[in-house]
């Protein structure tokens, strides 16, 4: 029953996510918008590692809603608008880069969970890469 509330929530979430961080875009600018919206996937991602109660795995599933198209809302527009600056299909790139993720992902906390028989490590591990993910973004450098 939780797991169930819990993906409904997400998907609730989700729905409005695309307009909700298009408008936090406009009000913010890029950097801003989507060094928060990686901060807020970090918060998301751990919450299920520092408790398993109903109401972390509630917030967690709001928070992964809130974020799951915000980044692609973010990150593609702001491609496009630096695709005169490379040699290449930055959207491409990026789309292969994502598939790459989600076959490696996968992968790395299956091997985390063999080691620890816990989620929990795979959990730290995709936070932090988050957060350096949104310090990369914050401390950009302007072309």
């Amino acid at each position: 029953m939780t797991r169930s509330i819990c993906w409904a929530l997400f998907g609730l979430a989700a729905a409005p996510s695309c307009l909700i961080w298009h408008k936090l875009v406009l009000k913010w600018g890029y950097r801003q918008a989507l060094t928060r919206n990686l901060l807020v996937q970090a918060l998301g991602v751990i919450l299920p590692a520092c408790s398993a109660s109903l109401l972390f795995c509630v917030l967690s599933a709001l928070f992964g809603g809130l974020y799951l198209y915000g980044t692609v809302t973010i990150a593609l527009p702001k491609a496009k608008s630096l695709s005169h600056q490379v040699s290449f299909n930055m959207i491409a790139a990026m789309t292969a880069l994502y598939g790459v993720g989600q076959i490696a992902g996968p992968l790395i906390a299956g091997a985390l969970y063999q080691i620890a028989a816990s989620f929990n490590p795979a959990l730290y591990a995709a936070a932090l890469a988050l957060l350096i993910a949104a310090g990369l973004v914050f401390t950009e450098r302007q072309a």
